[in-house]
């Protein structure tokens, strides 16, 4: 039985989880803590699929928990579930969280986000592979394409379109951008598949924090790594254009092609 904790300062909230997960409690194990210190003790004594945390909290708030679940038990798959967030914080969650959540939320689509990660987490059923990215907080991508978007960023000639072409590039910034763009924070009644389109709906200042502030960006050291990215960027290119090729030729709307190449990009 996979268990989930949930953490929020608000007794009110914790109830009414209690309440609306209680037809799902022979698929889950359940448990409740009401700050951040509480939830670090729990989880000291037991493992824990998935936490679930409110973002302000008194004390240890909801990035700083969730970074140091992180650090101390990277398997445990991490949920940001907040009803109020600024940029800042969401661009802080970016690291901090595999998905965000808006409150409030149905039993129905809580209980599919969490079955969809642990469906994931099942998928991976390597425990290296888990740990390292269910751990990890950034995605490496190339040196060079990495100084291209600081340049087009900070660049008073710098446009959406020039920063969504160099993210679609790269598989570490394609795979972050759509991660946000498509979190709840952004309340987007549709997903979003094209990193160009990400760009014009994040904005130049928000996608300049990610590069230069909160280090979702980072640029590769090949000495820690035993992979080519260079060799796997290019592969994942060239998969991608493919992929959407295939789908124009069948016909596929504009759309699904979008996805096409989102998926191809990233299929490794």
């Amino acid at each position: 039985m996979n268990s989930v904790l949930f953490v929020d300062d608000e007794p009110n909230i914790l109830s009414g989880i209690r309440r609306m997960l209680r037809p799902y409690r022979h698929q889950y194990r359940f448990e409740v803590a009401e700050n951040g210190e509480v939830a670090l003790q729990l989880m000291e004594k037991e493992h824990f699929d998935i936490i679930v945390s409110d973002m302000r909290m008194p004390g240890i708030n909801g990035v700083e928990l969730l970074k140091t679940v992180r650090s101390r038990y990277p398997d445990t798959i991490r949920l940001a579930l907040s009803g109020h967030a600024e940029i800042e914080m969401e661009l802080e969650c970016a690291q901090a969280a595999h998905q965000f959540m808006a409150k409030p939320i149905s039993a129905n689509a809580l209980v599919a986000t969490l079955e969809s990660a642990i469906n994931l987490k099942t998928a991976l059923n390597h425990e290296k592979l888990q740990r390292a990215i269910s751990g990890g907080s950034s995605l490496p991508s190339l040196p060079s394409l990495y100084q291209e978007i600081l340049n087009e960023t900070a660049s008073p000639d710098g446009t959406l379109h020039g920063v969504g072409g160099i993210i679609s590039k790269d598989i570490g910034m394609t795979a972050k951008i759509l991660q946000l763009v498509n979190s709840a924070f952004f309340g987007l009644s549709r997903h979003i598949a094209s990193t160009s389109e990400a760009a014009t709906i994040l904005g130049i200042d928000i996608i300049k924090s990610l590069v230069l502030s909160n280090g979702v960006f980072t640029a590769f050291k090949e000495s820690s790594h035993s992979i080519d990215l260079n060799q796997l960027t290019h592969f994942s290119q060239r998969v991608g254009i493919l992929a959407g090729k295939l789908a124009k030729a069948e016909g596929l709307s504009r759309k699904q092609q979008d996805r096409a190449v989102m998926c191809g990009m990233l299929h490794q």
